[in-house]
């Protein structure tokens, strides 16, 4: 049996809202029926293995904002280590609205910093060791721009 169960992903806040029929068309209204707000992405996972009794830690970014803070939380409160989680200031967390029509599916619609996507991984040592920090994506993104232009 293992120790401790890592994901690597960011925990998101989800947003779904079951309405009638898939798609949405333009000038058409639908009543929403449900709203359910809670986490997603990674923290789907996260909270699954936890409940389970998993020993669960969550390698992934969040913003500095409200949203970030409240997922932080909700890990926590199910007994998931977020201490190698990411804060980056002045960036937003993920947060995906769903909309869920039961008849016709899912559609998913995404609003992503920009720290967002999963950035490259760095050893923090040359010894070996498997410890690794995030590496800022947009550090990242201009330090490819510079080296092919």
């Amino acid at each position: 049996m293992c120790d401790r169960v890592v994901v690597l992903g960011n925990p998101v806040l989800d947003y779904t809202l079951e309405i009638e029929r898939l798609p949405v068309e333009a000038g058409q209204h639908q009543e929403v029926h449900e709203l359910l707000v809670g986490p997603g992405g990674a923290a789907n996972t996260l909270i699954a293995g936890a409940r389970l009794g998993l020993a669960m830690q969550v390698l992934g970014v969040v913003g500095d904002d409200a949203t970030g803070s409240q997922l932080l939380d909700w890990l926590r409160a199910e007994g998931v280590d977020v201490g190698l989680v990411a804060v980056e200031r002045g960036r937003h967390t993920t947060t995906v609205f769903v909309l869920s029509a039961p008849a016709t599916g899912q559609s998913f619609l995404g609003f992503h910093s920009a720290c967002a996507a999963t950035p490259p991984l760095r050893p923090l040592a040359k010894t070996g060791a498997p410890a690794y920090r995030l590496r800022s994506a947009k550090r990242y993104r201009r330090r490819r721009a510079n080296a092919s232009g």
